[in-house]
């Protein structure tokens, strides 16, 4: 049982990096949509 929880924040912490990994483009356009100004 033990396994199976390090085995479910492994995959919590992968999805946050695919996550964070996929959100970067957009944080990047934002930041240079609000520097236009």
């Amino acid at each position: 049982m033990e396994g199976n929880k390090e085995e479910e924040n492994a995959k919590r912490t992968w999805t946050g990096i695919v996550v964070m990994e996929r959100s970067l483009p957009l944080l990047e356009y934002i930041l240079d949509m609000l520097s236009v100004d």
